[in-house]
């Protein structure tokens, strides 16, 4: 879940995927992609933009969020110049690959270029795909990350496709036996599975079940439409909730026979290439799990950095662990070693720019944020944390 407190100091009239409180001050405000984590304000009636976004994203809030009429659409790869009271802001979305509509932003004014990653899931082909990003290799001065996975047992995953082929076909496999045969999709969230309902409907051509909630919310995005129902009569394949018990569709019959499959990320600590992500519990009937992430694994935060080569990097989630937090920047700690090597200012003091100089001014950034971030968590986390797409 976002830790990210919606401000980047070198742009303080901007507020990034949070929209409440002191946020509502900002003159230009931005939405990476339409999950609960990042939209914390938007319900608020007093919230009236202007908001730029996708156009994906912008459907979505459309239908879901209609007061929010000030939509700004933005198109990847061409840069908005933005007038505030304080100067020229220079906006620039790139593709996230988290979910439809996610988007990168580049931010830059006179004296800053910074990025905010929000959720993403690139490999180094896919960002090497992206032009202005190999234009922009070592001057970007500050990279706002998604460090959902920033922890070295989770160095890598299989790409989506892949798992989406394996989902794919323990269901065709089973399906195919009969109508009587159903798949439950066994999710960790409400939200953050939408490309791969959009990649197993192309692939099986049957509708995947979702509550009706959820199907209010995504029947107008493209693909998505198409994809999921909220019509229990016919569909096969549910995923409107985790288990049989608490399914509220009334879909399965006492003839019908089961197969659960657990689409997540987090149980497949240390896994590689020389292993299965798929795997069969012999102790239970008919239940697989499928490793799937729509967050970069460790090794595909390393290309990102590598490959951009930032001055100075914050993370967009942090654990309230202390413990946790300080594992997570020794590992990017050695990521940054890695490259960065010259020397930078930082206050008053000339210090070699490594990862082990920066955590020291992230650590108080840490510790000015920790209360407030305990405090939003307290009130959010039992709200949003079923929506928590890991």
């Amino acid at each position: 879940m976002s830790t990210f407190s919606g401000k980047i100091s070198h742009f303080p009239l901007l507020s990034i995927d949070r929209f409440d409180g002191d946020h509502l001050k900002s003159e230009i405000f931005l939405l990476s992609h339409c999950h609960e984590d990042h939209m914390i304000g938007l319900r608020n009636p007093e919230f009236k933009g202007p908001l730029y976004l996708s156009p994906v994203s912008a459907v979505f809030v459309r239908q879901n969020f209609p007061h929010i009429r000030n939509l700004q659409e933005i198109t990847n790869g061409i840069p908005v110049h933005i007038k505030t009271s304080e100067g020229e802001v220079v906006l620039t979305a790139f593709p996230a690959n988290h979910c439809p509509g996610s988007v990168m932003f580049l931010l830059e004014n006179d004296s800053k270029r910074v990025l905010y990653t929000g959720d993403f899931r690139l490999n180094l082909k896919e960002l090497q795909k992206i032009i202005p990003f190999n234009e922009y290799r070592n001057s970007i001065d500050e990279i706002y990350l998604d460090s959902t996975f920033l922890r070295k047992n989770y160095e890598n995953f299989p790409s989506q496709k892949e798992s989406c082929e394996a989902i794919a076909t323990l269901i065709k496999e089973w399906t195919s036996l009969g109508s009587n045969k159903k798949i439950l999709l066994h999710i960790s969230a409400r939200y953050g599975y939408e490309w791969m309902f959009i990649q197993l409907f192309k692939r099986l051509k049957m509708k995947i079940l979702v509550k009706t909630s959820e199907f209010t919310s995504y029947r107008y995005i493209p693909e998505l439409d198409e994809a999921i129902t909220h019509l229990s009569n016919s569909a096969q394949i549910h995923a409107c909730n985790k288990n049989l018990k608490n399914c509220d569709c009334n879909a399965f019959s006492p003839k019908d026979e089961v197969r659960t499959i657990r689409v997540s990320a987090m149980i497949w600590q240390n896994w590689d290439r020389s292993k299965s992500f798929v795997q069969k519990d012999e102790k239970l009937n008919e239940f697989y799990r499928v490793c799937y992430s729509n967050h970069a694994s460790l090794s595909e935060i390393r290309d990102l950095l590598r490959f951009l080569r930032p001055k100075e990097v914050f993370l967009n989630v942090i654990p309230l662990d202390k413990a946790e937090y300080d594992k997570m920047t020794e590992t990017l700690n050695s990521i940054m070693k890695e490259f960065q090597a010259k020397n930078e200012k930082i206050g008053d003091l000339e210090l070699p720019l490594s990862f082990s100089n920066i955590s020291k001014v992230g650590k108080k950034r840490l510790e000015m944020e920790e209360q407030r971030l305990a405090k939003m968590r307290k009130l959010e986390i039992e709200k949003v944390d079923e929506n928590c797409d890991l």
